[in-house]
């Protein structure tokens, strides 16, 4: 009986702190953000004042190698956009296509949607009616603006911040759960950032193999939709096996299906393993916060999920 109290005790403690955890995370995170993303950044500053630096010597030859191989990338992904643009009306035709057909048409309009002057005309239409999101703009310039200021405040009292932190009870607790949770957090990004890398290099590599003048640049692109949740590489590789078919080039065409799948593959392995390795959770608790994420938050619960997952759970444990 007394086991029976303690099992529905802690189910009613479970249920209660995850309504408080969705309610802070869908309605009061967005106010507090700033805050939190200052204090964040004055104990990074604090802590890069104390640790040992290297040599300036030392640090001034990485960010020149760092620099370099950036200004590397860019020029080669600049070489193949100039030359993809300058090709976009050729790429787009498709020989043997009736114009009068209907996938003739529709790449008629292709081809007029991106020539230079209906780009010209969208970009000064738009530019005319940009005032219609000033308002946001403006928003978000405030929200920087204010976590800056705060930083440098929290900076400046750092200590008597830390003093007050510590003397308070709730204030300890929300440190402790802000250190945890921004530690699982910069893992969980980690983990993010190496497999879109993985899946971008193995797109690169794969157009390459192929030929694609323009797999740097294309692999890139391919990489950065697979990293936004609902597109991934299927929405660019399925239909362009299905172009490949219609122009009757099955090889490319079951080369594109197989990278579909490949990436497809390649993300839902790595995805559990990496960010449940560097988390500390169970793959498949973090695959279903994430889907659950998704599900309640939208887009931006391929973050949140995870974050309100292992804040529920440092609660649950801290009460």
């Amino acid at each position: 009986m007394e086991q029976n109290h303690h099992i529905i005790r802690n189910g009613i403690k479970l249920i209660g702190i995850t309504l408080v955890v969705f309610a802070f995370m869908k309605w009061a995170l967005p106010m507090v953000l700033p805050f939190f993303i200052a204090y964040f950044l004055a104990c990074l500053i604090k802590r890069e004042k104390k640790e040992k630096r290297w040599p300036l010597v030392v640090t001034a030859m990485i960010a020149a190698l760092v620099l370099f191989l950036i200004g590397v990338l860019c020029y080669f992904l600049s070489r193949e956009f100039e030359e993809l643009w300058s090709r976009r009306n050729e790429l787009l035709q498709w020989k043997g296509a009736a114009s009068s057909g209907l996938v003739g048409q529709l790449y008629t309009k292709l081809i007029e949607k991106f020539s230079a002057e209906e780009i010209t005309e969208q970009l000064a239409e738009r530019l005319t009616t940009s005032f219609d999101g000033a308002g946001g703009a403006l928003g978000g310039f405030v929200a920087v603006a204010v976590t800056l200021v705060a930083a440098a405040l929290m900076v400046k009292d750092y200590d008597l911040l830390q003093e007050f932190l510590r003397k308070n009870t709730i204030g300890h607790v929300i440190v402790s759960l802000a250190k945890d949770l921004s530690v699982a957090g910069g893992d969980y990004l980690k983990a993010q950032g190496q497999i879109m890398l993985i899946v971008t290099a193995t797109c690169v590599v794969s157009l390459w193999l192929v030929g694609n003048p323009y797999a740097l640049l294309e692999g890139i692109v391919i990489g950065i939709c697979d990293a936004l949740p609902f597109i991934g590489t299927s929405l660019v590789f399925l239909p362009w096996a299905a172009v490949m078919f219609f122009r009757k080039n099955f090889a490319k065409g079951l080369y594109y299906l197989f990278l579909a799948g490949l990436t497809s593959l390649l993300r839902q392995f790595l995805e559990p393993k990496l960010i449940g390795q560097r988390v500390g959770a169970n793959p498949l608790v973090v695959l279903i916060s994430i889907y659950l994420g998704l599900q309640i938050y939208g887009i931006w619960g391929v973050v949140l999920g995870p974050a309100s997952a292992f804040l529920i759970w440092e609660i649950y444990r801290f009460t």
